[in-house]
């Protein structure tokens, strides 16, 4: 059976169309990234925000930090910044 894929299926949406990168943003919670990954504080707060983005929660992995020692959260091609500067034709949120 092929799977129908649509563009919340594809890019990190919430049932309300918001992006992740724009809640994270909004909720004032510290991020970094490389390149078009997005890197999260692996917080209770952020667990639950990707609760409501399945498709990027279900890539994403917990990694330690090197210089904090802490644990933080990759998200891949999340970061929307990376995205807009190399593709500004395209509009890229819901």
């Amino acid at each position: 059976m092929k799977t129908k894929i649509n563009r919340t299926d594809i890019w990190p949406v919430s049932e309300s169309k918001e992006t992740l990168y724009d809640t994270i943003k909004a909720a004032g919670i510290e991020h970094s990234n490389h390149e078009s990954d997005l890197y999260l504080p692996d917080t209770p707060e952020v667990r639950a925000i990707l609760d409501r983005f399945p498709i990027s929660k279900g890539n994403a992995q917990r990694f330690t930090n090197q210089i904090t020692k802490t644990s933080w959260i990759d998200v891949p091609f999340a970061f929307l910044p990376w995205w807009r500067a190399r593709c500004p034709e395209r509009k890229l949120t819901p």
